[in-house]
Order: structure tokens, then sequence, then C-alpha cells
């Protein structure tokens, strides 16, 4: 994996963390105070900029009632040469 590709994947799981945010009407300040996150950390996150760890993304899954797997998978997959 390249520094490039591991920069798109945050940004792809960013992007779905917003839109589950966004979805369910909420402010980033919402998600972070019912997950016990810091809202900046949050931001930094959803805009790809900081790498979350898994016990965060589990603590926002089960804020929201998704499975883990469900943040985690691509809207796109690639076929694997």
């Amino acid at each position: 994996m390249t520094k490039q590709e591991d920069d798109a994947f945050l940004i792809e799981v960013g992007d779905r963390l917003r839109s589950v945010r966004r979805s369910r009407r909420e402010t980033q300040r919402d998600c972070a105070d019912r997950c016990g996150l810091d809202r900046t950390y949050l931001s930094l996150v959803e805009h790809g900029k900081k790498n979350i760890t898994l016990l965060s993304l589990r603590r926002i899954a089960e804020g929201y009632g998704v499975p883990l797997s469900y943040l985690l998978s691509l809207i796109e997959y690639e076929e694997l040469s």
C-alpha cells in the first residue's frame, strides 16, 4: 500500500462516517458527545486527516446502531489481481 492509497482509504471511511451522521441529521458535536469523542477529532476523521482507532470506530458504530463492518465497507470494490 502506498501513502496515496492509505490517504484515499481514510477519506472513504471519513465520508462513510459523515454520511451516517448526516442521515441522522446530527451535528459533529451530537455524535462526539454520544460516542465520548472530541468534536475536533471527529472532524479530522471525517475529512480523512486523522487515522481513527478501531475502538473509536466501534463507539460510533454502537452509537448509531450500525455494524462496524458497515463503517469499514467501501462504496466501490476493486477486483483483486
